[in-house]
């Protein structure tokens, strides 16, 4: 029946299952000098908590930390932060509106905040270390745009799948991405999109029923080989130029685009 916890400064971790489905608790309170290093797994899943601030001294949330916590709408992670790594399914199924990523953390992993319907906004650092977004951490959101590190290398498969409200998505200047994996970006609202120079495979329905995609274009200097099966399945744009490097166009890659008129191969 617990309804307000106060986490005392001494305290390190937060051990796994702690405050698991407390549904009755609604505020957590740590002390302004805390000491917590890790909020395990479970930590507080199922449980009623409406907001959250994240100590700066947390470099980790485990699996399942705030899942199902459907009344959390608030997290707050300080710009001093240490946290390193939010573990899977950490945030899913959440209220959150918003979250800020600092340039502390490294990874986020697969689901962290999968069916976070009334996230609409995410914010990386600058100077984000991120390297990779991992399996389905964004998927079915409402996210309406983003800017993607200029560390990532790799958009994992269904990252952004079904983000229905995603119109607009950006690479940040030296982007070092190499690979937008399977469903990457299927069934959202993007109206167009630029491919960064390094990136080497475009996967499979990574494009698939963009139903806005109007505009497709590649940087200069474009490493891209391949263009997987139906990467391109049921989008509406009409024109696009392939960059030179290309070796391999699979097999229906760019089915069902009914509007598309004009293919172009870029000079050697």
């Amino acid at each position: 029946d617990i309804k307000k916890a106060i986490i005392p400064s001494y305290i390190k971790h937060i051990n796994p299952f702690a405050f698991n489905y407390c549904e009755k608790l609604q505020r957590v309170n740590f002390s302004p000098d805390s000491r917590i290093q890790t909020i395990e797994n479970n930590a507080f899943s199922l449980s009623s908590i409406t907001s959250i601030t994240i100590p700066s001294q947390v470099t980790r949330i485990g699996i399942c930390a705030f899942c199902y916590c459907y009344q959390l709408s608030d997290v707050e992670i300080p710009n001093n932060s240490k946290l390193q790594l939010i573990d899977e399914i950490a945030f899913s199924e959440t209220s959150i509106t918003k979250i800020k990523i600092p340039s502390s953390v490294i990874q986020i992993w697969n689901e962290a905040f999968k069916f976070c319907r009334q996230l609409k906004k995410i914010e990386f650092a600058a100077n984000s270390r991120i390297q990779k977004i991992n399996e389905e951490t964004f998927r079915e959101t409402s996210i309406e745009n983003i800017t993607i590190p200029s560390q990532v290398t790799e958009i994992g498969e269904n990252s952004f799948h079904y983000c229905s409200d995603l119109v607009k998505v950006e690479f940040a200047a030296g982007s070092k991405l190499q690979l937008i994996d399977e469903d990457a970006f299927s069934y959202s609202s993007i109206t167009s999109i630029t491919i960064p120079s390094k990136v080497t495979c475009i996967g499979e329905h990574s494009f698939s029923c963009c139903y806005k995609l109007q505009r497709i274009e590649f940087e200069s200097d474009s490493k891209l080989q391949t263009i997987e099966s139906r990467a391109f399945f049921n989008s509406p744009f009409e024109s696009i130029t392939i960059p030179s490097n290309v070796k391999e166009l699979k097999e229906e890659w760019c089915q069902n685009t009914t509007k598309l008129t004009n293919v172009r191969v870029s000079p050697i």
